[in-house]
């Protein structure tokens, strides 16, 4: 079910994502993940001001997020994606590129694969992007890719989030 806050999360998301440049998309991409695992992790711990008091890295986060009970399959993308997020950080003039988005998708898992290939072949059946859109996902630029990878992983974290809250409630 969304909320308002989470409408006003999805439209700044999908905005910071039609960005044409590689280092924002990425890093902004990245920050909204990672606020998706903090939400995450909020929704099961105790004491979530106490938890966010802790100085934590995204890995100890998402590890943390694992250890909470996230699907382990999970791990890999989150992991490709802060690599990816660190070339910006530490390589000048680094632009996304093929090897990058291919290993953010080498990273999923083959049920998550599946989705990133229907979540495709919607958009490409839809009137949404009137652009050229290539049959495979090979074909997009890889700032297209990542977009769609980063979308699926997203998603993927909020629904689990959700599925800890129907938990509880049902506990």
């Amino acid at each position: 079910m969304q909320t308002p806050d989470t409408v006003g999360d999805d439209a700044q998301f999908y905005n910071d994502l039609i960005h044409t440049n590689s280092l924002v998309v990425v890093v902004k991409a990245t920050i909204h993940i990672e606020q998706e695992v903090i939400k995450l992790i909020h929704s099961v711990v105790y004491d979530a001001n106490a938890f966010d008091k802790i100085d934590l890295t995204y890995l100890q986060r998402i590890q943390l997020a694992i250890a909470l009970g996230l699907e382990p399959r999970f791990l890999r993308p989150l992991k490709a994606l802060g690599e990816i997020r660190n070339k910006f950080a530490h390589v000048l003039r680094h632009e996304l590129n093929k090897n990058d988005v291919d290993g953010f998708y080498d990273a999923f898992d083959p049920l998550d694969k599946q989705v990133i290939q229907d979540t495709y072949a919607r958009v490409r059946k839809s009137d949404v992007m009137k652009l050229r859109k290539p049959k495979k996902i090979a074909g997009l630029t890889p700032l297209d890719r990542f977009a769609l990878c980063a979308t699926t992983l997203r998603g993927a974290l909020i629904s689990a989030r959700r599925g800890t809250h129907l938990h509880e409630q049902h506990s």
